[in-house]
């Protein structure tokens, strides 16, 4: 089933650009999970078909002590040899098969594509021109330092606003297409 899902990159993000602090972690996200919204995650992950993750992501959410959360393909780029959890659908991808893995996700779904993470991936993905859009959430925290959603190295893009929406404690979302 061929299509022409889009690639999407949906993601947090603290004020000062970093998607997780310096080792990785995640847990400055846990104070938003009582704000009585889900910041538009239960309907994006509606038009989600499958989801690729770099292998420092994955290996994270295998950390997270609860069964694998995705129920769609799932496309891991990695080096390495990694475990695939019981009943779920997971592929592995070298780093320079970006191309090819794009085009087996979009023949396993007729839905779009979500690039969770991590930076590496998504300055990976696009150098390769190969991300249609950022729905960026920006949390209001200041974290000094951390894993930044566009590393160095990251080739310059080019991003139209299509919407933004703002959310309780002071949260933003920013919707891009790559132009």
């Amino acid at each position: 089933m061929t299509t022409d899902g889009k690639v999407v990159v949906f993601i947090a993000m603290s004020l000062d650009g970093f998607i997780a602090t310096d080792d990785g972690g995640v847990g400055w996200l846990d104070r938003y999970n009582d704000a009585g919204t889900d910041f538009g995650y239960e309907d994006f992950i509606a038009r989600v078909g499958a989801n690729v993750q770099g292998s420092k992501t994955y290996e994270q959410v295998l950390g997270f002590d609860v069964p694998y959360p995705y129920e769609v393909p799932s496309f891991v780029v990695t080096s390495r040899e990694l475990e695939t959890p019981a009943g779920a659908d997971v592929r592995f991808f070298r780093p320079d098969e970006l191309p090819a893995l794009v085009a087996a996700a979009r023949e396993a779904t007729t839905k779009d594509i979500w690039l969770i993470g991590g930076g590496q991936v998504i300055r990976s993905f696009l150098e390769h021109r190969l991300v249609d859009e950022f729905i960026i959430t920006i949390m209001p925290d200041v974290l000094g330092s951390g894993v930044p959603l566009f590393p160095e190295g990251t080739p310059p893009s080019t991003l139209r606003l299509v919407r933004s929406e703002t959310f309780p404690a002071s949260v933003v979302s920013l919707h891009y297409t790559v132009v």
